[in-house]
């Protein structure tokens, strides 16, 4: 991550392979894939720490970046689109964030 007033890197972090899609970026973190891989990292911006991660199964793979609604994030796969809650059963905790949410 580099800081937008002055360049300096913030911080780095190493996937297992090069990073071709585009990222989901919020205020506070970013999702963050590579094209063909079946995992999803979700990232802090400040200090660039894994947030929470998603694993698809075996012989499937993301195909294109991640978005988000107000209610899902959504993911193309090669064995099609899947949704994951963003918030658990009682809409408290933000899939991306982590951070408490109000229902």
């Amino acid at each position: 991550m580099i800081s937008a007033d002055k360049g300096k890197r913030l911080w780095k972090k190493r996937f297992s392979g090069r990073i071709t899609l585009k990222p989901l970026v919020t205020e506070e973190t970013t999702a963050v894939t590579a094209l063909g891989s079946a995992e999803l990292a979700i990232l802090n911006l400040g200090d660039g720490k894994v947030v929470n991660q998603i694993f698809l199964e075996d012989e499937n793979f993301l195909l294109g970046s991640p978005f988000l609604t107000e209610k899902f994030l959504v993911l193309a796969t090669s064995k099609g689109v899947y949704t994951f809650s963003n918030s658990d059963e009682k809409g408290h905790c933000n899939l991306i964030s982590g951070k408490e949410i109000e229902p």
